[in-house]
C-alpha cells in the first residue's frame, strides 16, 4: 500500500516497494524462486513476504533512480 501526498516530484527511474517479494532467509528464497520457475509444486506462505505500508508525505521531492523500499 503506496500513499503519495499533494506537489510531490517523482523523477525517472525511482522504484517504490511496499514489500520484499520473497523470503529473507537464502534456504527459503532459492525454495521460493523453484516454486516460481516450476520446478516443485511447494507454494510459499504469504506470512514469509515482509510488507509494510509506504506514505510519502506532502512536498516531497524524490530524484532520479531514487529506491524506496521497506527495511
Amino acid at each position: 500500500n503506496v500513499s503519495i501526498g499533494n506537489n510531490i516530484v517523482i523523477s525517472y527511474g525511482v522504484g517504490i516497494f511496499d514489500n520484499v517479494s520473497h523470503p529473507l532467509n537464502d534456504k527459503r528464497r532459492h525454495e521460493h524462486f523453484c516454486s516460481i520457475m516450476g520446478l516443485t509444486m511447494e507454494k510459499i506462505d504469504k506470512n514469509e513476504i515482509n510488507y509494510k505500508d509506504i506514505k510519502i508525505e506532502d512536498g516531497v521531492w524524490i530524484g532520479f533512480n531514487a529506491v524506496i523500499w521497506l527495511c
